[in-house]
């Protein structure tokens, strides 16, 4: 995105109302009620995480609520999060008991001190990816695990919607956008070596997902949300994966460059 957002302007958009914005296109309409959805989308994830990392300490940035903590924790790691809306941070750490601090670099965390770490929905709205990335593998330990998830930029999708694609329309939330071969350039330059790729959709309502294909094609998937809700078939739930979120798990095989 150019121009960035300013610091500011980017620590009023993280508030607590980025989590209840109701608006679909900015944040998220009501993160809480997706509990189930994000419980379902670790529960995909951690495995993958865990064929290259044995259970240890693992670090969730951009942890929000802390649904993923539970689900890691209930799987034998000890976990910890960094969130910078405040009040969310203060809610994750009072539910699961952990620490959940506002700021990556003011959190304190020591050298080598996780052996996994999080950063799913996240590397996108970051105003400096490559200044975060130094920081994880500051905090890993050698040969520690890093699981990325990122939209997709030579995802289908996104060469066929452009503009119209979902994820191009959340700004200033996206500053960056990447796609395979620009973040495994990302990864090696901040020491971490891409070990292995897939992609990861969410389990969700028919009227919510044919919602978020609406203004891709609004004649036709408005049309298909008008019959959907009309059959009462909306509330109808499954997992939809449309194949433009990235998601890498890589090794820390060298300290970073910067």
């Amino acid at each position: 995105m150019s121009p960035r957002p300013t610091a500011s302007r980017l620590a009023a958009l993280y508030s607590e109302a980025y989590f209840d914005s109701r608006d679909p296109a900015c944040g998220y309409s009501v993160y809480r009620s997706d509990r189930a959805a994000v419980r379902d989308k670790a529960e995909r994830l951690l495995p993958a995480l865990e064929r290259h990392a044995q259970r240890g300490r693992l670090l969730d940035l951009g942890c929000a609520y802390g649904f993923i903590m539970e689900v890691a924790r209930e799987r034998g790691w000890e976990v910890a999060g960094i969130e910078p809306a405040q009040a969310v941070a203060v809610a994750a750490a009072e539910s699961l008991g952990v620490p959940v601090a506002t700021d990556l670099w003011g959190a304190g965390l020591a050298a080598g001190s996780f052996d996994a770490v999080l950063v799913w929905d996240v590397i996108e709205h970051l105003p400096d990816p490559r200044l975060a990335l130094s920081e994880l593998a500051r905090v890993l330990r050698p040969g520690g695990v890093l699981s990325v998830v990122t939209p997709d930029l030579g995802s289908l999708a996104a060469r066929i919607l452009g503009r119209r694609w979902e994820e191009m329309r959340k700004m200033p939330e996206h500053i960056y956008f990447f796609n395979r071969m620009s973040l495994t350039a990302l990864l090696r330059a901040t020491g971490f070596e891409p070990l292995e790729w897939g992609t990861v959709g969410k389990r969700m309502s028919l009227e919510e997902t044919l919602g978020r294909l609406v203004p891709a094609a609004p004649w036709l998937w408005g049309a298909a949300l008008t019959v959907a809700r009309a059959c009462g078939l909306g509330r109808l739930v499954a997992y939809f994966d449309p194949r433009w979120k990235l998601v890498v798990t890589a090794r820390l095989t060298r300290p970073a460059a910067c």
